[in-house]
């Protein structure tokens, strides 16, 4: 995927979280702006609770699709 269509989600007024969908077929979560930082080739995404330092860089090349996150119903 390119960096300008991922800066562009990150970009969007009301943020809407999305996935990130790897050609691998992980699959991570993006909650909020701050998870992601886009770069030309690589990009870095914050996962708490991860046991690598809670960063995993993506290589731009390999992701495959980024739909929005489905939103629980609100009762």
């Amino acid at each position: 995927m390119s960096p300008e269509t991922l800066r562009r989600k990150m970009r969007q007024a009301l943020f809407a979280p999305f996935e990130v969908v790897m050609s691998s077929g992980s699959r991570y979560q993006v909650k909020g702006p701050e998870d992601l930082v886009v770069g030309t080739r690589t990009s870095a995404l914050w996962v708490p609770g991860n046991p690598d330092d809670d960063l995993i860089l993506l290589d731009n090349l390999h992701i495959t699709e980024a739909p929005p996150l489905a939103v629980p119903a609100v009762a």
